[in-house]
């Protein structure tokens, strides 16, 4: 089962954990007056008596004037003690924003606690006081560059941030890379990569490599450093060519060790039809970008895809809502909830797991916030499994095997 950590009044795109502690969404109904509003929403987590939730500690509406438009890709990169960078794609615009954390003006809590306290106060409101307490957050929006020149339609699928920041890497719907200095916002390099649009793509944890994927049904890896082709991805050719294509793709490090990483893929049917078509995921060998290990993960179509801040865990989402969560290293399923969501899921995003919030989210392998278009953020949770030491059942073997000798010795059998 998943935890449901709150609800939002637009439907949510992306999802981006700040911290431990926090987490944002963004989305929206786009820029038609249909009523559904575009906006920013930065959450909290918040741990009840029965279980697991969220409240909103700041809300920035993207519908006034050039800013009217759903946020439908997003990043982030901490540039500071609880200050970040987000950038964004709002149709064929890369829009980016400052995320600050401020404290909460002391006086008007103090007021506001004498009030409280004054009245006749619920069972919650102690807890309701503590947040409001906390620090709060406050975003603005900066500059803005057209990231995409697609004919008819042009629009921003995804956008990256090098881990250290210096520049982020787009890609839409004109089947072009590029790669943008994150202070000036200056072109640095232009890779016309696809035929097709591009749905996916990631940026290797020493920052050397970029991957993209697209409906074109190719996948290939390039050099961040100067745009050239370092090589394309070859998946399983015993599928007929063009049946599949990959839908998206995460690094992810191993072992902790971030001078180490693995790629993973997630495959889809190239034609949706009537037919119960299994879907695939995939490890990659990133010495030598060759598959490692390709596993089936069933019949319902994947959509949304995750690696763990420490390599160890790889999340799926699906078309039906469902979630799943898998261990990175034997590609083996740990964990599936079905229909989290009532409608397919649009973004995964795992919680950093540190000292600080294994009281609010409870001693867990891992937690993995899904949303979706039903407007719905939740969190599935993992519990730590049983692990027993190698020289424990070392130990317990060969006690097994004593016992057994001693027992056939007992009822006379001549060993």
């Amino acid at each position: 089962m998943a935890d449901s950590l709150c609800s939002a009044d637009f439907p949510p795109y992306a999802v981006c954990t700040l911290d431990g502690e926090h987490f944002l969404i963004a989305g929206g109904g786009g820029q038609a007056r249909t009523g559904v509003p575009n906006a920013i929403e930065i959450f909290e987590f918040l741990k009840s008596t029965r279980s697991l939730t969220a409240v909103s500690k700041c809300r920035y509406d993207t519908d006034k004037g050039e800013d009217r438009s759903a946020i439908m890709n997003a990043d982030v990169h901490r540039v500071g003690n609880g200050s970040f960078i987000m950038v964004t794609g709002k149709d064929e615009m890369c829009q980016l924003y400052e995320i600050n954390k401020v404290k909460a003006d002391k006086e008007k809590t103090d007021k506001d606690l004498r009030r409280r306290k004054g009245k006749e106060e619920e069972s919650s409101s102690s807890e309701e006081e503590e947040n409001d307490n906390k620090a709060k957050y406050v975003i603005e929006r900066l500059k803005s560059v057209q990231s995409d020149f697609g004919k008819p339609e042009k629009y921003q699928k995804v956008v990256k941030f090098i881990n250290d920041g210096s520049v982020f890497v787009t890609g839409g719907a004109d089947g072009y890379i590029r790669v943008w200095k994150y202070q000036t916002l200056s072109k640095e390099h232009e890779i016309q990569a696809h035929s097709k649009e591009i749905d996916d793509l990631d940026i290797s944890p020493s920052g050397s490599k970029i991957v993209s994927v697209s409906r074109d049904c190719k996948a290939f890896v390039w050099n961040t450093k100067d745009g050239s082709k370092t090589c394309e991805l070859t998946w399983d050719q015993s599928k007929p060519e063009k049946a599949y294509r990959y839908r998206s793709c995460r690094f992810g490090i191993v072992e902790g060790d971030k001078s180490k990483s693995k790629l993973f893929t997630i495959h889809v049917p190239h034609v949706r039809d009537k037919t119960n078509t299994y879907c695939y995921v995939t490890k990659w060998d990133t010495q030598k970008f060759i598959p490692e290990k390709t596993v089936s993960t069933g019949t319902d179509v994947l959509s949304a895809l995750a690696v763990s801040p420490d390599g160890n865990y790889v999340g799926l989402g699906t078309m039906s809502g469902s979630v799943a969560v898998y261990i990175s290293f034997s590609l083996q399923k740990l964990k599936l909830v079905k229909d989290v969501h009532g409608i397919f899921v649009t973004g995964l995003s795992f919680v950093p797991i540190s000292e600080g919030n294994i009281e609010l989210l409870g001693n867990q392998d891992c937690s993995l916030l899904s949303i979706s278009a039903d407007k719905q953020c939740k969190v599935l949770r993992v519990s730590k499994q049983t692990k027993y030491h190698g020289l424990v059942i070392v130990l317990g073997f060969l006690a097994v095997v004593v016992l057994l000798i001693l027992f056939l010795d007992y009822i006379g059998v001549p060993l």
